[in-house]
């Protein structure tokens, strides 16, 4: 079961690079990090949305540290994914 969660993690990372280096609007740092606002557009929830679950303890692991646009917070797309793929669920 863990294999099949590391998978899962690994292609939606990889999915989610493509979609950032596909958006001239989204800088993506050496080391896999977006900004807050573009971590939202890539999942498809606001950056407000993500800076109300930040402050609340919950959602992706955030890094105290800008992307060099202008940004405080930033999240590495491995980070993303993990959180994407942990709210995986089979319907009713």
């Amino acid at each position: 079961m863990r294999d099949d969660m590391e998978a899962r993690v690994e292609a939606t990372t990889l999915m989610l690079r493509e979609a950032a280096l596909g958006d001239p609007e989204i800088l993506l740092t050496g080391d896999g990090r977006v900004s807050e606002a573009n971590a939202g557009k890539l999942v498809g929830v606001s950056g407000e949305y993500l800076k109300k679950m930040r402050s609340r303890g919950e959602g992706p692991m955030a890094y105290k540290l800008g992307c060099g646009d202008g940004s405080r917070w930033s999240y590495k797309l491995q980070d993303l994914a993990a959180y994407v793929e942990s709210l995986r669920a089979y319907g009713d």
